[in-house]
């Protein structure tokens, strides 16, 4: 073991600390030292790394590359998949019943956000299920016009779009990648 380790822990605000109050909810550091190590006498110094925008997937972008197909790799960062041609209609991506949308990233993301199409569009409510580690880890269903899903969280390698009713829409999705070589 080096003499301190480092390392993130997410919270919910229900746990109790030392000290009697509910920890906040996000993302909390902890540490462990090594026995003998003594704490320096005015902490530590820490830094966030600095991060990279967020990619966008802007549907009104893409239609010409993606219409009368059914399977989309987006500069090599995430693959779209839909088991029939994909719709975009206005600047939304339609998802159909019965005809799911996956996403698929090669690079885990870090970052997911997830913008429902707004009241105007056609659409009713579209379920977003994402994967992590091969396994379902998140699932809501978004209404038209409602605030985008965002989640910060490592390895997301998967999203499943589908309509659980009537046609659904979502008019952006923004990701970040875990690796992402773009210059800070």
């Amino acid at each position: 073991m080096s003499d301190l380790a480092l390392f993130g822990v997410a919270s919910d605000g229900s746990t109790d600390q030392w000290d009697g109050f509910k920890t906040v909810p996000g993302i909390l550091l902890g540490w462990l030292q090594k026995a003998g190590v003594p704490f320096p006498p005015h902490g530590y110094d820490l830094w966030r790394a600095r991060a990279v925008d967020p990619l966008r997937l802007v549907w009104d972008e893409l239609r010409q590359s993606m219409d009368h197909r059914r399977k989309y790799d987006h500069l090599g960062h995430v693959v779209i998949e839909s088991p029939d041609d994909f719709r975009i209609i206005g600047s939304a991506l339609h998802v159909r019943p019965a005809k799911h949308v996956e996403l698929t990233w090669p690079d885990p993301a870090w970052y997911l956000k997830v913008n429902p199409a707004s009241q105007g569009a056609p659409s009713g409510p579209v379920r977003v299920e994402a994967f992590a580690g091969g396994k379902r880890r998140f699932v809501r269903t978004l209404s038209p016009g409602t605030n985008p899903l965002v989640l910060r969280t490592r390895g997301i390698e998967r999203v499943r779009l589908s309509a659980p009713g009537a046609p659904g829409a979502v008019s952006s999705i923004g990701y970040g990648l875990l690796h992402d070589v773009r210059r800070r």
